[in-house]
């Protein structure tokens, strides 16, 4: 593991403001009246026009919720050439999912492309982490937006040329992408994936700096041999009581002329010291019911998993022990990804014990008729169940597929809650899932995010609200 910091020299980042290709939607009521008796709790939502749109995050607000996306449109700067345009895209609705404000934000000849948010309060000012992408170079921005996007600012970039900023001797940086983003007891910080210009890519975190007003973040770079690229990332307590990030990374491991995905868990201290590093395979599968049988009834072996590989998609932590109440206590990993021979998804629940051995839980199958499965989000509900959120495609052996977004909810034990448990979503267009949020207002229930292609190939942000048996009932 190599830990990079360095001291500043010419350095030149920090609340830099520029002028943001800004459009705003159109706009409504500031949700005075966030509840109407003769509206629906439940709903589902479109938005967009023209452009190809997609959803990637949403958070509920006090009287509302915002949404975090992009919208792609593609320019013609000659008659020869088409060029791929991304903005990124906040959404501001109100209770009932209606639109009250809209604005894309994006920078001239470059595509930026959202990734994360941050709320900073429940009217929803937040900030937001994308990737913006220029002269075949990749760079880290962060923007802010407040007083319902009509006040958007770039406040951080870093990209190969900020490297050099950092006297980092020795490193290639020719593309760093984020991942993930997330608000620690320390700060912001920023999970990605480096590329030096070679096959063998590299994990990195973005901690923020509080030392040094004109180097906002400082960079810890780490890796594997044969590479890995960056999934998602959370705090972890530990039993001696000390916090650090847990990082769910795909690794490659090359045997031979064979190079396979496997998910790994990063232990990584807030000062950079890598701590330990966990391989999820089929060597830790094996020691509980985690191979189901085929679709012949035959229980599949380890022999039969060879070609198996495991893709991590996201991570979080749980209260360990009995008691889930324990502000204190050691917490526990819950990991969601894909594990490619069944072409399914995949929830594993860690408990990381004194020697910083990963001990496993429990492991919970997404199976259900031979569909193709593919996790997007797993989410902790009051009470210390998980609503897991995948994207599902049915149809494939008739060459007609279509998408849909899957909701299963699993107990804190990995048992499945109900016989209500799973859920679909869709409908004759393509459905992807991006986010889901438990919320409180209107009866409770989830709020979720993706997109759909409809007819023509224009794609649409999809808004759904359901009630807490996850149904979309007038």
């Amino acid at each position: 593991m190599m830990t990079l910091s360095s001291n500043r020299n010419g350095y030149i980042v920090a609340l830099i403001l520029l002028a943001l290709t800004v459009g705003l939607g159109q706009s409504c009521s500031r949700f005075e009246d966030p509840v109407l008796p003769e509206k629906d709790a439940a709903f589902k939502k479109y938005f967009g026009g023209n452009r190809q749109q997609e959803g990637l995050a949403v958070e509920p607000l006090s009287s509302g919720y915002v949404v975090l996306g992009n919208s792609n449109s593609y320019e013609v700067p000659d008659s020869t050439d088409f060029v791929r345009q991304d903005q990124a895209m906040v959404l501001y609705t109100d209770a009932f999912g209606d639109e009250a404000n809209s604005v894309l934000i994006g920078e001239a000849g470059a595509s930026v492309s959202a990734v994360q948010m941050l709320l900073q309060n429940d009217n929803g000012d937040l900030v937001f982490v994308a990737n913006k992408t220029s002269n075949d170079s990749t760079t880290i921005v962060l923007y802010t937006v407040s007083d319902q996007g009509n006040n958007v600012s770039k406040t951080f970039e870093f990209g190969p040329e900020t490297v050099a900023d950092y006297a980092l001797s020795g490193v290639n940086i020719r593309d760093i992408e984020a991942n993930d983003f997330i608000m620690t007891d320390e700060g912001m910080a920023i999970l990605a994936t480096v590329n030096p210009g070679t096959n063998n890519s590299q994990v990195a975190v973005l901690k923020e700096d509080f030392t040094d007003p004109a180097r906002p973040f400082v960079l810890y770079l780490f890796g594997f041999a044969d590479g890995e690229e960056a999934n998602s990332f959370s705090t972890l307590r530990l039993f001696d009581g000390s916090t650090v990030y847990a990082i769910l990374a795909t690794t490659r491991e090359r045997k031979g002329l064979i190079t396979r995905r496997k998910m790994s868990v990063l232990l990584l201290s807030f000062e950079g010291q890598s701590l330990a590093d966990v391989v999820l395979d089929e060597e830790m599968f094996k020691f509980f019911d985690l191979i189901p049988a085929n679709e012949q009834g035959q229980t599949l072996t380890m022999q039969n998993l060879t070609n198996n590989e495991q893709i991590g998609y996201d991570i979080i932590t749980t209260p360990g022990g009995a008691d889930p109440n324990c502000a204190t206590c050691p917490e526990d990993l819950v990991i969601f990804g894909k594990e490619t021979f069944h072409n399914t998804s995949i929830a594993v629940k860690l408990t990381i014990n004194e020697s910083r051995i990963a001990v496993v839980q429990w492991g919970y199958w997404l199976s259900y008729g031979g569909q193709s499965i593919t996790p997007v989000k797993v989410t902790e509900l009051q009470g210390g169940s998980f609503l897991l959120l995948s994207n599902t495609v049915t149809g494939i052996a008739e060459n007609n597929p279509n998408s849909d977004f899957l909701l299963d909810r699993v107990s804190r034990d990995g048992n499945t809650v109900s016989d209500v448990w799973p859920k679909f979503y869709g409908g004759t267009g393509d459905d992807f899932a991006g986010d889901i949020k438990e919320v409180n207002i209107l009866n409770g229930g989830y709020i979720l995010v993706g997109n759909v292609t409809l007819a023509g190939d224009n794609t649409l942000i999809n808004l759904i609200k359901t009630n807490p048996r996850g149904e979309i009932a007038n």
